[in-house]
């Protein structure tokens, strides 16, 4: 049996692939799907030759296919995750440049979240400037199909929570589109309050 080079580095290619598939999978599942078929395609052929014994000769071209389908998957990805990134960014910096006390917020996997202290006279009026930014820029289902939902914790002046509410993703979608009303939009948000 003679191993090639490029055998190796198709292997490795492959390998590298579905490990990198798997770690860009948590970021932006359509990048990591591509990069992790791209790792399953190659290996099994890889494991294949071997198994055969043969003389093998890998084609440059197909380890450049190989190559390319990865890195166009990964970038995709990223460039998906980097749009999501950026619209909470502009969703963090009009919450503060309303005049929201935010006291922490975060893009975690699924969900945005922020804690923020308002005066009891206020709550009503801030939650509303939330919402209302919220449905502006909650990333449609193409930009992020993961992203679900904005998690609010309101907090007293210690810090300590007073309470929170979720606004649920579809539902700021379907206000920013006109199809449910201010009111129901408000009225579903404020069902979801947990004291």
């Amino acid at each position: 049996m003679r191993i090639t080079l490029r055998l190796v580095l198709a292997y490795l290619v492959g390998f590298g692939l579905l490990l990198w598939g798997l770690l860009v999978f948590f970021t932006s599942t359509i990048g990591g799907v591509i990069s992790v078929l791209a790792g399953l395609i190659t290996l099994p052929w890889v494991r294949q030759q071997l198994a055969n014994k043969q003389n093998i000769e890998l084609s440059g071209g197909l380890v450049a296919a190989i190559v390319v389908l990865g890195v166009i998957g990964s970038l995709g990805g990223l460039m998906i995750a980097d749009e999501a990134s950026e619209q909470f960014q502009e969703f963090d910096q009009q919450i503060r440049d309303e005049g929201i006390d935010v006291r922490n917020s975060a893009e975690e996997e699924r969900r945005w979240v922020i804690e923020y202290y308002v005066p009891s006279t206020g709550r009503l009026e801030e939650l509303g400037t939330i919402a209302r930014i919220y449905s502006e820029t909650v990333p449609t289902t193409e930009e992020d199909r993961d992203h679900r939902q904005l998690d609010i914790i309101i907090l007293e002046a210690d810090n300590s929570r007073l309470n929170s509410l979720s606004i649920n993703a579809e539902l700021a979608r379907q206000y920013r589109n006109g199809e449910v009303s201010e009111e129901e939009y408000v009225r579903r948000i404020l069902a979801s309050v947990a004291l």
